[in-house]
């Protein structure tokens, strides 16, 4: 298993859980964010390389933070709602 999926797993679990303030799921999603910039990044160079195996990682990478991205999103759009003026 890749460490890195581990990493994205508990960074989803502490975004989406409950207990945690709105600031620090915002921390959160910005560092997924960071990640999935460098996803693609690494992306492009293992298409260039011609390195399946490194972009079929890579993909499975991508999945799984935006997948928890969207945990922690819809964990904010569900306790902290917009104000209706």
């Amino acid at each position: 298993a890749n460490p890195v999926l581990g990493v994205i797993t508990a960074l989803g679990g502490l975004g989406a859980a409950a207990a945690g303030t709105k600031k620090e799921k915002q921390y959160i999603l910005d560092e997924i964010d960071i990640q999935l910039k460098l996803v693609e990044k690494k992306q492009q160079l293992a298409e260039s390389n011609n390195d399946m195996k490194s972009l079929e990682e890579l993909m499975k990478i991508e999945r799984k933070l935006k997948r928890e991205r969207q945990r922690i999103m819809y964990r904010l759009k569900n306790y902290y709602p917009a104000s209706v003026n």
